[in-house]
């Protein structure tokens, strides 16, 4: 069972009648068996990609230049700023440990092949078709490889617009997902392009598994769990996201058979990401919390009440299960 299963996320259109339609405003779904027609053509990609997984959609927007984000340092610290020299993912970035990749290094004795195989590795996670897998005789150019979100649902936010004509709105929306890779994913929704990619330090080894992808190696899930979004808008004339007045996104989301972790990411700024928090199952408070298959639910609760029940103070929580 080879490790890298393909996924997509894809944009289509729904009427007044209920009807998927495509970017030609055709009707997507043939209505005897459920699934895309073979002429369909989802937004973004500009082909006839119908129920083919790997044609248009997000991945046929990713580049060979993509921005990926890891956790270097410390990972149990709050707010950790990702868009930083030592969180993102580069050639030159030596911070991101040959370790933290997973890559054995006693497996290479030869420098040049440890070498080799990191800058292979590092290249294919930046979206570069290192190992020609379209079969296109390059080697520099975009794999447009993306992983599956198998149980993940993609959720949309909208950042700024104007709704002014409301049978005319103009948006600013931006699509969260979450793939089996280990990836959290923003993407812009006007062209599928991706913004930025966040990768836990824990799951960070899922690329090279994905990258070398043996038939005989294990699958691998990273984050595959249900996502919640928090998006708070100041009370204001306008749906603008400011962060100045106190406005903010943030996404939790959790791992479902990728493990017992549950994160919680400050995207209020699309092009500056930050890792609010993370709770690690199994650390203290969480000694037995199992694999995070529960979508976090937002509520505010009292707290601190007094014997009567009164004089409560306020507080923003999340509930989930056990695992």
């Amino acid at each position: 069972l080879y490790p890298r299963w393909a996924g997509n996320v894809k944009k289509y259109r729904i009427n007044s009648d209920g009807q998927v339609l495509d970017a030609n405003g055709d009707v997507a779904i043939e209505p005897t068996t459920g699934y895309f027609k073979t002429a369909a053509e989802s937004y973004w990609g500009l082909v006839k990609d119908g129920p083919v997984v790997t044609k248009g959609g997000v991945s046929s927007q990713l580049t060979n230049d993509r921005k990926v984000y890891t956790v270097t340092g410390d990972a149990t610290l709050d707010s950790i700023s990702l868009n930083s020299a030592a969180n993102k993912i580069t050639l030159t970035n030596t911070s991101v440990t040959n370790d933290l990749y997973g890559i054995d290094e006693d497996a290479y004795p030869n420098p040049a092949d440890l070498t080799a195989k990191r800058t292979s590795l590092i290249n294919w996670i930046l979206g570069i078709d290192v190992d020609d897998d379209n079969n296109n005789n390059q080697t520099d150019d975009a794999h447009n490889y993306m992983a599956d979100p198998l149980h993940s649902r993609p959720i949309v936010v909208t950042y700024s617009g104007d709704i002014s004509d409301p049978d005319n709105p103009t948006l600013t929306d931006i699509l969260f997902t979450t793939t089996n890779d280990g990836a959290f994913h923003a993407v812009d929704t006007s062209n599928g392009e991706e913004i930025f990619a966040f990768i836990p330090q824990d799951l960070l080894p899922n690329q090279l598994d994905y990258f070398t992808d043996d038939p005989d190696g294990v699958r691998r899930y990273g984050l595959d769990g249900p996502m919640t979004i928090w998006r708070e808008e100041s009370d204001d004339d306008d749906i603008n996201i400011e962060k100045l007045e106190g406005d903010h996104v943030y996404a939790y989301f959790g791992m479902r058979r990728g493990g017992n972790n549950y994160y919680a990411m400050d995207v209020t700024d699309k092009n500056n990401p930050v890792l609010m928090w993370t709770i690690f199952g199994g650390t203290p408070g969480f000694q037995d919390m199992g694999q995070s298959w529960s979508r976090p639910v937002l509520s505010r609760v009292n707290w601190g009440c007094d014997s009567n029940g009164e004089n409560c103070t306020s507080k923003n929580v999340l509930f989930f299960s056990g695992g």
